[in-house]
């Protein structure tokens, strides 16, 4: 259903630069916790259609790191639901967020900026938005790009926006803050913030590794920009100790062919 595709959407992906470390997957962890809790339902969405299906197809396969595979068939979703809801359906920016998350995890940023901003061009229109759950992803897919992009100043005021809306859906100790905080780390580490950011990081896999449990990916995850932050710092020893555990969760979680696992590597 709409709704579930929502709910699955729109946590996006990214690349941390300059460190020698090519870093994909930025949590889609909110696909099992919304799952969980029934979804997130927008007073406006429909029954499900074929656009939805093609865009459910495409997460799904986002999500299992076939990318290319993931492209296609959610470029196929944004034209059906275009075609099924309209141009300016919620269910179509759905699809566009979705779209924007596959082009980045293949570093197809201009491609997943321009797919974002149609996003937040139809979902602005929706009265309250700016307060909505569904603005706070948005935005935060918006702003983990711009921090591809290296628009880190553009992606903070993003990100904050979204984390602030995330704790008062949530709670200040969530995983969807989690999320918007990492993301920010990842600027401050690439404005040479490291001490700031390496604070926000533990913080960030305390949360998760509460929520989740340790071996979660997402906890790897963690483990693994906070590698990043320790090469930053010239702490090769503390950078190799956390990559290593890193990659002892994320292959105990996703298996070892998982391209998530090989772009730690």
């Amino acid at each position: 259903a709409g709704s579930a595709i929502y709910s699955a959407v729109r946590l996006s992906f990214y690349n941390i630069r300059g460190f020698g470390w090519r870093l994909g997957g930025l949590l889609l962890l909110t696909l099992s916790l919304t799952r969980c809790a029934g979804g997130a339902k927008h007073p406006n969405a429909t029954t499900s259609g074929e656009g939805d299906k093609l865009v459910a197809a495409g997460i799904a396969q986002t999500e299992a790191g076939n990318y290319a595979l993931a492209e296609s068939l959610l470029e196929r979703g944004v034209a059906v639901s275009k075609r099924e809801r309209g141009p300016d359906a919620l269910e179509t920016a759905n699809a566009l967020t979705s779209l924007a998350n596959v082009y980045s995890a293949q570093l197809k940023f201009t491609a997943a900026d321009i797919a974002i901003q149609s996003a937040i061009a139809i979902e602005a229109k929706t009265p309250g938005w700016l307060d909505s759950e569904q603005a706070a992803f948005t935005l935060l897919s918006r702003g983990a790009n711009s921090e591809r992009l290296g628009e880190c100043h553009f992606a903070r005021i993003e990100l904050e926006a979204a984390e602030k809306t995330f704790s008062r859906l949530f709670g200040p100790e969530s995983v969807h803050v989690s999320v918007a905080m990492g993301a920010r780390a990842r600027c401050l580490i690439q404005q040479h913030q490291t001490a700031e950011a390496e604070a926000l990081l533990k913080h960030v896999i305390a949360i998760r590794e509460r929520s989740l449990g340790g071996s979660a990916w997402a906890v790897g995850s963690g483990y693994k920009d906070l590698a990043v932050c320790h090469l930053a710092q010239w702490r090769v020893a503390d950078a190799e100790r956390e990559i290593l555990r890193a990659l002892a969760i994320l292959e105990g979680s996703l298996g070892p062919e998982h391209p998530r696992v090989a772009e730690a590597l």
